[in-house]
């Protein structure tokens, strides 16, 4: 295992069909206060259909300070010092998390790097928000996954999440701690246990990567960090809140979820269903049933409001649960192997 030498940090953000998001998180990432030994940003385009390679391509040859290697990396000048831009491109969208995994592999490459910080492409961060989460890991001796209080980006005094997320087995949904509360009411709160850290801003060192291994990939979308973060803490890991490591969210943006995760698109209310079924198939089998009415529930729901196909969607996502239940995911802990593998999973965007 890799004991944490330096405090370098690298930022992974994954991007699908979202280039103006992107770049405005970029811009922000600039105005960070960061540690002695820097930052290092990998930014992932996931294989959009769009112009979003184009778009990244052109911010980056213009923030650049100084060439890098083609289109694909360079330094940026940030407000306390230079940051590497790496930009890497997937051949094909095989989903968020499978996204942050080359980020993360790409960034597992580079020795000098001791934290992995994985940001929701959608957000803008306080420059505090760095620091605030190393401060959080090291409290913990590098062994837990932090995360940061997550306000929305319409309306930056109302908390998305502190953190993270309570798991509700009975329904298979999760409540996020604090959601829609005044970011003045939860001041001096003290921290609530969680279930797992929400993937728009988790923070973990590299012992915690090498414990936990790589994001699990099966999900394509939603619950990967619930069971990334499960794994992680029967391994001894802990989860915390940095609460001075403030995050504006635009939440579901790329799903097509509305701003406050209200009303949900079918592809999002597809994923949602069958990977909570597929979660507690794996993790806790005796409410599979009770989630499985849930579902149908919430289609019913939908169809008295109009929308209609969210039943058939429902059942789709009981056909593929069921027939996906059985099947596991190998756990991929970075090394050597796993290092070339994500070399050559990425083709250069030059």
């Amino acid at each position: 295992m890799v004991q944490a030498v330096s405090d370098r940090i690298a930022i992974i953000l994954v991007n699908y069909k979202g280039a103006s998001d992107t770049i405005e998180c970029l811009e922000s990432i600039r105005e960070l206060n960061l540690p002695a030994g820097g930052a290092a940003v990998y930014v992932v385009e996931n294989a959009s259909p769009d112009d979003s390679l184009e778009r990244l391509r052109e911010w980056l040859h213009q923030a650049r300070t100084s060439p890098g290697d083609g289109d694909t990396s360079a330094d940026i000048r940030g407000t306390h010092g230079e940051i590497r831009v790496f930009l890497l491109r997937a051949e094909i969208n095989r989903g968020f998390a499978a996204g942050c995994n080359l980020g993360l592999g790409g960034a597992y490459r580079d020795p000098s790097i001791c934290y992995f910080w994985l940001l929701n492409n959608d957000t803008v961060v306080d420059p505090a928000a760095a620091l605030e989460l190393l401060a959080c890991s090291r409290k913990h001796e590098d062994r837990s996954i932090c995360g940061s209080t997550l306000l929305y980006y319409d309306d930056s005094r109302v908390v998305q999440a502190a953190a993270g997320a309570q798991y509700l087995p009975l329904i298979g949904r999760s409540r996020h701690v604090f959601k829609r509360k005044q970011f003045a009411e939860i001041a001096r709160d003290t921290s609530p246990s969680f279930d797992y850290i929400i993937g728009a801003s988790m923070f973990f060192s590299r012992s915690v990567l090498d414990t936990a291994g790589y994001l699990p990939e099966r999900y394509f979308l939603y619950v990967e960090e619930a069971d990334w973060c499960a794994r992680a803490r029967r391994c001894g890991i802990s989860l915390d809140w940095a609460r001075g490591s403030l995050v504006l969210h635009k939440e579901g943006r790329s799903t097509g979820a509305d701003a406050r995760f209200q009303k949900l698109s079918d592809d999002a209310f597809y994923y949602v269903s069958r990977n909570n079924l597929l979660f507690l198939w794996q993790r806790s089998r005796l409410f599979v049933p009770t989630a499985l009415a849930y579902c149908l529930l919430q289609a019913l729901s939908y169809r008295l409001k109009g929308d209609r196909g969210k039943l058939d969607i429902v059942f789709r996502a009981y056909r593929d649960f069921w027939r996906l239940r059985k099947q596991t995911e190998t756990l991929r802990r970075p090394s050597q192997n796993a290092i070339a593998e994500t070399a050559a999973a990425v083709k250069s965007s030059g």
